[in-house]
């Protein structure tokens, strides 16, 4: 325990030994929360960081959970909470690689000016629906930071991303995701291009020479899994070709194609970029978080992206026209509650871009999934995913080997073998 001089201001450091916090992060910085929490005229008394993320929870962030004491306008101390995001501090080729993708920068105008457009929108047409959580500072300067609401003190939480999500989750996701999209189509439609940073996706020229190796040196673990499972040689003679190109093929079908309907999607989402809260052990809302991928194009990216990582087993093949025709139901809805002027797509329109880039399926199967099913998450961060050594190798094993993993792989590989996804 340290103090600033002053026997009312006591900074709490954090409990954990591995954790090492910023010389900026200090009472000064907390009094200018209150302040921009609606809170100026607050007593602070002290604070406390943690860790608010687990090994394999994020992967591109460091985040803190923050406990602030202060004493109110009426003289009584309350325990106030606040989520800081900040740079984790990457050193060679994954910096290189957060750099040039600008991840903090995107996430950044996400919170500070897109999401709350989007509300507005909604607002504006009658509906109050919350997106995400609320933003309260961001900084893309020397000290990159997002200060954000504690979503756990409202009751939000992560549920499990190794069971999957059932009917009733994924029903709420999608609806709320509907809305999202409808929302980004009319700020598009009403406002014109987003920044040039949210039009390009990972998939570009500029990371290829970073992705491209790292996807061929997953390729030979990824091979070696299919190899295990039923019919795993068959799937591998029809994949053959592009699994040696798969950084091209992610470029193409993550291509935006300006005649088509297009939206701002949310670009990476699965079960723990969402947080949900419960009403009599019922899943009663959902908000996004980790807003570093978003990008516009096709809702395919999103629906593939998450039905592929997010949704249980069986609700993968079983139940999918079913979710696309509860997000297609819900999207026309908000669209024409947005006033949305141009055309709407059709239902077999987005059946057929959800099968014309089945490949983003495919895609978010041996991308995603495996990290989503992972039980042992001790080694799991983004170096060891990008490293091509023996401890990326070790690592990238335990994700593609696990048998929960080949358990639904199975059943995915079947699935897009019948829908001739294969060998789009």
């Amino acid at each position: 325990m340290e103090t600033n001089g002053n026997s009312n201001e006591t900074i709490i450091q954090p409990k954990e030994s591995n954790v090492k916090v910023a010389a900026w992060i200090d009472s000064d910085y907390f009094k200018e929360i209150l302040a921009l929490d609606g809170k100026s005229k607050w007593k602070y008394i002290s604070h406390e960081v943690k860790m608010a993320n687990e090994k394999g929870e994020n992967y591109a962030s460091v985040l803190y959970r923050v406990k602030v004491i202060a004493e109110n306008e009426a003289d009584e101390i309350e325990e106030l909470s606040y989520i800081l995001k900040v740079d984790p501090g990457f050193e060679g080729p994954t910096k290189e690689m957060m750099e040039i993708f600008n991840v903090f920068g995107k996430e950044v105008e996400m919170y500070k000016s897109v999401i709350p457009s989007f509300e507005e929108l909604l607002q504006k047409a009658g509906d109050f629906t919350q997106l995400s959580p609320k933003c309260l500072k961001t900084s893309t300067s020397l000290n990159e930071q997002i200060v954000l609401e504690d979503l756990s003190k409202k009751g939000y939480r992560m549920a499990s991303r190794h069971e999957g999500l059932d009917l009733d989750h994924v029903k709420v996701v999608i609806e709320k995701l509907s809305k999202f999209h409808a929302a980004s189509a009319v700020f598009h439609e009403v406002n014109g291009p987003y920044s040039d940073q949210l039009l390009d996706g990972m998939y570009n020229e500029k990371l290829k020479p970073m992705m491209e190796p790292f996807f061929k040196s997953n390729m030979v673990i990824v091979k070696e899994s299919i190899k295990s499972i039923a019919n795993g040689e068959i799937y591998l003679k029809q994949m053959e070709n592009y699994l040696e190109k798969f950084f091209d093929k992610c470029k193409d079908v993550t291509r935006c194609l300006p005649d088509e309907f297009n939206v701002l999607n949310h670009g990476d989402l699965w079960t723990n970029n969402l947080m949900f809260k419960y009403e009599n052990e019922k899943v009663a809302d959902m908000l996004f978080i980790d807003l570093q991928m978003s990008v516009w194009g096709s809702p395919a990216i999103d629906l593939h992206y998450f039905i592929s990582s997010s949704a249980e087993k069986n609700l993968k093949v079983r139940e999918f026209d079913t979710i696309i025709q509860y997000y297609h139901e819900n999207l026309v809805k908000a669209l024409k509650n947005l006033g949305y002027k141009k055309k709407i797509p059709t239902l077999l329109e987005l059946q057929v871009d959800l099968l014309q880039r089945g490949f983003l399926a495919y895609m978010a199967a041996i991308t995603v999934l495996p990290i989503t099913l992972l039980q042992d998450c001790e080694d799991a961060d983004i170096n060891n995913m990008l490293d091509e050594g023996d401890v990326g190798t070790s690592f990238k094993r335990k994700l593609y080997l696990n048998p929960s993993y080949l358990s639904v792989m199975e059943l995915l590989l079947e699935h897009f073998d019948k829908k001739g996804i294969l060998t789009i």
